[in-house]
């Protein structure tokens, strides 16, 4: 499962060790020292298969670049995996919520680091094409994770991040059942203990407000002290 990669690091000792051990696991990395040089590399086709990116608690810039790729059609769907300082739970939310895909901490094992990588590419390489959901008037498509809302004979497109479209998808599944966080963050984040159940309650509020373009803010339920459920639209007589 090899691939073009971009590391992004700045320290030129740190981007070594990731530069050789990418190479080590398979992969064809290039390195990128700004965040402009990133901007640069992903304007060219084709896209890279993902993007490794260092970042630290004071790295504002960082959040805003992951939002401008998640709101770029071209970057919508690029995997991105952020590596930062451990300890700080805050910075690992707020970094998922702005549309990372992983999160890694420092110091931390190359050999996790790229295996995480693998396990982001796998669903994308040896998937097979799956079936586009219509619920309460919104289309899903899983292949191309995109998602909108026929508005008066006019397409809407509605934009999610890569997870928050996996925990609404999800939830659609499941309609009518209530999904507590912990199940929840099996299902979208995996058996990694170091997610925070607050990353399911961060990335509902993400989904409300981007059903709120569609008027279908309130179709996710809060169930206090549980989860979240879909309801399963009533049909009229």
């Amino acid at each position: 499962m090899s691939g073009r990669i971009v590391l992004f690091e700045k320290h030129l000792e740190s981007a070594e060790v990731l530069w050789t051990n990418a190479v080590r696991y398979g992969f064809h990395p290039e390195l990128a020292v700004s965040l402009d040089a990133v901007v640069t590399m992903l304007a060219y086709d084709p896209l890279p298969a993902a993007l490794i990116m260092a970042s630290s608690k004071t790295a504002l810039g960082h959040k805003s670049f992951l939002k401008a790729l998640r709101s770029s059609v071209r970057t919508r769907h690029l995997p991105v995996i952020v590596i930062a300082p451990a300890a700080d739970e805050d910075h690992c939310i707020d970094t998922l919520a702005a549309g990372a895909d992983d999160y890694v901490t420092t110091p931390f094992s190359p050999i996790e680091l790229y295996a995480r990588v693998k396990a982001i590419l796998r669903p994308r390489l040896v998937s097979p094409p799956e079936t586009i959901v219509v619920f309460d008037g919104l289309t899903l498509d899983p292949n191309t994770r995109t998602l909108f809302v026929m508005d008066a004979g006019e397409r809407v497109d509605l934009y999610m991040c890569p997870t928050g479209f996996k925990l609404f998808r999800l939830l659609i599944k499941h309609a009518g059942q209530v999904l507590s966080r912990e199940t929840i963050l099996k299902s979208v984040w995996g058996e990694d203990g170091t997610v925070s159940p607050r990353l399911v309650d961060v990335h509902v509020y993400k989904i409300r407000e981007v059903l709120r373009e569609a008027r279908r803010s309130c179709l996710i339920e809060t169930v206090p002290k549980v989860g979240y459920r879909i309801d399963i639209p009533k049909v009229s007589a």
